[in-house]
């Protein structure tokens, strides 16, 4: 039996499986309700978007559709990172990446997965808490403040693949553009900045080719 902090690492940390080998352009694909995958990501989601609130029965939250990007160009950029992101680090045993949420405003997800760039710096703000980077969130509920919303009422947010790598806890500060260098060196930095806001771990990454639009996720939800 597992703990209830294991069921919810198990939740949190897994890899998706990637096999664009016989894909040549841009794909995306609709997951079918009830599949593994399917399950995985919503299982992330609903931690903290649950789908009925205490005392209510109506159901508030409801995943509409989770649709799986296959970007070729864009996922060797990212696997590229990994590798210079691993080196930089010597290989050493830390958890590289993780499953994380962005909400992506006014911008539909659909701008960002088809780029070859993916999330780009250049069109980050300039008054992030953090500085400017682009903002990753531990849990679903921090990112629907910032989802896309269509003229249809559908809620979306992207879950993406992000390296973390060796990250720095940090305060806030609005005029941090890179993370802080490891020693006196100065050959090397952190990989990400970490902070917390409302309960929630921000991942703040500040290079291009960071993170890869995994799955977007479509949602309906009845604000309380």
């Amino acid at each position: 039996m597992f703990s209830g902090q294991e069921l919810k690492d198990k939740k949190f940390y897994w890899t998706p499986e990637f096999d664009d080998s016989l894909i040549k352009e841009t794909k995306v694909e609709n997951l079918p309700n009830g599949t593994e995958e399917f399950s995985k990501v919503a299982d992330l989601f609903y931690l903290t978007m649950p789908r009925r609130a205490k005392g209510i029965n109506e159901e508030i939250t409801e995943i509409t559709s989770i649709e799986k990007i296959w970007n070729p160009a864009l996922r060797r950029n990212w696997d590229h990172e990994l590798q210079n992101v691993m080196l930089a680090n010597d290989y050493q045993e830390i958890r590289y990446t993780r499953m994380l949420f962005h909400g992506t405003g006014n911008c539909d997800p659909s701008i960002i997965y088809e780029d070859d760039k993916g999330f780009l710096i250049n069109y980050a703000s300039d008054d992030g808490l953090w500085g400017r980077g682009v903002y990753f969130a531990q849990d679903a509920s921090y990112s629907h403040k910032y989802s896309f919303r269509t003229k249809e009422g559908i809620c979306k947010m992207i879950l993406a693949q992000v390296i973390t790598g060796d990250g720095i806890n940090l305060d806030e500060d609005r005029n941090i553009r890179l993370p802080p260098l490891k020693d006196e060196s100065g050959k090397k930095r952190f990989d990400c900045v970490i902070g917390m806001r409302h309960g929630t771990f921000i991942y703040v990454c500040y290079d291009n080719g960071r993170a890869y639009p995994t799955y977007v996720i479509g949602y309906k939800r009845k604000d309380l």
